[in-house]
């Protein structure tokens, strides 16, 4: 039987246990790609993850610039709190769209209607802010500090759901 299939010489068994290495070695091969593809694929998500969640924290360090800012407005009526308010807003916004590329890229659509949620409320900020510079502006200061602790409020309150969100 050995000899029907050519091993029943030593050449013939060399040949034949090197073509059994080279078969189990292009398995483990074939197997081993399957595995870096998968893990590159787990990778790619945990990037876009990631990068979401990094944007959400400058997102919450950008509020409390927020929060300084309208308090040392109210405080001074210092034209350069108004500026920083203004662009901590700009940054604010570039972080939620950050966030949201991530967040769509991996899939998360309950994450994505919660970051929705959190830019609605930076949109609200966002006018509230400028109605408070104006009546500040306009010379009422009394109904100027009444917005500014509800926009501080909203300010405050949307850090603590950007966190919420993450947990």
């Amino acid at each position: 039987a050995l000899q029907m299939l050519g091993l029943g010489s030593i050449r013939g068994r060399i040949i034949a246990g090197f073509s059994l290495l080279m078969l189990l070695l292009v398995a483990v091969s074939a197997v081993a790609f399957l595995r870096v593809q998968s893990n590159e694929s787990h990778l790619d998500n945990l990037d876009d993850v990631s990068a979401a969640a990094i944007a959400l924290e400058r997102m919450q360090v950008e509020l409390a610039l927020q929060t300084e800012a309208l308090q040392g407005y109210l405080a001074s009526q210092d034209v350069r709190f108004v500026t920083a308010f203004r662009d901590s807003l700009t940054r604010v916004q570039g972080d939620i769209e950050e966030a949201r590329a991530g967040l769509q890229a991996s899939g998360d659509s309950d994450q994505l209607v919660a970051l929705d949620g959190i830019a609605q409320t930076v949109g609200q900020i966002s006018i509230q802010g400028e109605g408070l510079f104006l009546l500040a502006t306009t010379g009422d200061p009394e109904q100027a500090s009444v917005v500014g602790s509800q926009v501080e409020s909203d300010v405050e309150e949307t850090g603590r759901a950007s966190w919420r969100e993450r947990a």
